[in-house]
């Protein structure tokens, strides 16, 4: 506990904050914020432990958080509440343990005058069973009101095990009073970065959902706070400290354990999910320079250190493309081509078979990758956006024709995996649009 509570308060103290003023405003929905008046997220989430992030405007003073099953209350392990310069709101970090798998649980937060304000209901999750139900979504554009809560409903519907948010999470370097049309790019200053996340958890549904789900999460640029920015964006530390505060993912050993960035490595379901920061290391994209890193060499030589000891099957996630040199936007694969070169012949040589998903681009895609480039096959998947400007006609444009399998573009999207790992390593795909369409679906295993 105590070491929970110091990760905290150290990436609180490591970098300076900024005044910033930051006001709560009601959601779109008044009816949803009037049943739950405070923004939750549940995080990482085992079979006895749970963690959450509360964000609340000032006005509610939080007098006690519970966890109850019906009978006993629990009470949290550690509680730390997170408001520096944030004059108009707070963020409650917790974490609760004692608790059991097959329980239905509620999160009961009281008020100054010892009555209910809010209550979610969660359960806890066997992170030791070998097969599990997981939701990929990227892409939250907290200023389209009209579709982001119907999609919220419609990805809280399939029962997951957890959810990945891998990227573009918060659109920190947007404004949301400006038109999309009179927009200019432009990094996020420390204070637009707390302002921004505040908005998009005061605006989004998946923020006052009844039933909770674990959750963890990965950025992107726009939650960086720089529109295609790398290591040198000037904020990129307070960035990474705005990042940590929000989502309720502390260090767990054994089952997730912090490597670089904001990047870290989930360890459940006889798997391991690398969660890899392809922002905080970037250098510049080269083409040329042997030099030029996507990922930082320190955070590269981490991933393949865990790669090389494991015979696990692995996720490596990132908000952006793995393979991407067929269009003109970001991908590991176009950017830095050198070291994406030896990131292929590292992968075969380890011991762990891997599958690759990632995000922003704004369609869904699915990428067969050929023996030839890893020693086996595998695939790419991209989920891309839950809500959020797309374009239709994407591969008429600019065609995939080496490992396209399947796709889906001018359409909201996320993807469902369900993933089991004995006696072989299977996964199967699916890729839901609105109304709960099935845009495409593919069952395959994956063996080394």
């Amino acid at each position: 506990m105590l070491n929970f509570v110091f990760t905290l308060f150290f990436v609180f103290s490591f970098v300076g904050c900024q005044s910033a003023k930051v006001l709560i405003t009601e959601s779109a929905d008044n009816t949803d914020f009037e049943i739950h008046p405070l923004a939750i997220l549940q995080g990482l989430t085992t079979s006895s432990e749970v963690q959450f992030s509360i964000l609340s405007s000032n006005k509610y003073k939080l007098s006690r958080i519970v966890v109850s099953d019906g009978g006993q209350k629990t009470e949290p392990l550690s509680w730390v509440k997170l408001s520096p310069g944030l004059e108009l709101s707070t963020i409650h970090k917790l974490k609760f343990g004692g608790l059991s798998l097959d329980k239905n649980y509620n999160l009961i937060i009281y008020g100054e005058d010892s009555q209910v304000l809010d209550q979610r209901h969660f359960e806890t999750v066997n992170l030791n069973k070998t097969s599990s139900k997981i939701v990929i979504a990227s892409c939250f554009d907290d200023r389209k009101t009209q579709s982001q809560k119907s999609m919220w409903n419609q990805l809280d519907s399939h029962q997951q095990d957890y959810q990945f948010f891998i990227g573009d999470n918060v659109y920190a370097d947007k404004l949301l009073n400006k038109k999309a049309k009179d927009f200019k790019f432009e990094y996020a200053d420390e204070n637009q970065l707390w302002k921004r996340y505040v908005e998009t958890w005061t605006t989004l549904q998946v923020f006052r959902q009844s039933h909770l789900t674990p959750t963890l999460a990965i950025w992107d640029d726009h939650d960086y706070g720089f529109n295609n920015g790398g290591k040198n964006y000037p904020h990129k530390r307070a960035s990474l400290k705005v990042f940590q505060s929000f989502y309720a993912q502390e260090a767990q050993p054994g089952i997730l354990e912090p490597t670089l960035g904001a990047g870290y490595i989930f360890k459940a379901f006889g798997q391991n999910f690398i969660f890899i920061d392809n922002r905080f290391f970037r250098d510049v994209p080269s083409k040329t320079l042997k030099v030029a890193s996507h990922l930082g060499l320190d955070q590269y030589k981490k991933i393949f250190e865990t790669l090389s000891k494991e015979v696990k099957p692995t996720w490596l996630i990132q908000g952006g493309q793995f393979f991407g040199a067929y269009h003109r936007f970001e991908s590991y694969e176009s950017q830095h081509p050198i070291e994406f070169q030896k990131f292929l012949t590292d992968l075969k040589n380890t011991k762990s078979p891997v599958f690759l998903v990632s995000g922003d681009r704004h369609l869904s895609e699915l990428q067969k990758i050929r023996q030839s480039d890893v020693g086996y096959e595998t695939y790419e998947l991209t989920s891309s956006a839950l809500h959020a400007s797309v374009f239709p006609g994407a591969w008429l444009k600019e065609p995939n024709p080496k490992r396209h399998v399947h796709g889906a573009s001018g359409v909201l999207n996320y993807a469902l995996v369900q993933t089991q790992v004995a006696p072989i390593w299977s996964l199967d795909v699916q890729a839901f649009g609105p109304d709960k369409k099935k845009l495409y679906q593919k069952s395959f295993e994956i063996k080394k």
